[in-house]
């Protein structure tokens, strides 16, 4: 019974982990998606720059 609570905890804090360092946002010029998982989430959202057509897409988390 232990290893099955604790099998259970422990994907349960992947999972949260997970989620918390994925981020992705879509270019509103191009569509190509972006790696966004080192930016700090602010209240006004952050403008992120696309490599592919230099365009500045604004995202909210």
């Amino acid at each position: 019974m232990d290893k099955l609570i604790q099998g259970f905890y422990e994907d349960t804090i992947w999972m949260v982990i997970r989620e918390n360092m994925v981020a992705k946002c879509i270019c509103s010029v191009c569509g190509q998606k972006l790696d966004i998982s080192g930016i700090a989430p602010r209240l006004e959202g952050v403008k992120v720059y696309c490599r592919i057509c230099g365009a500045t897409t604004h995202h909210k988390f």
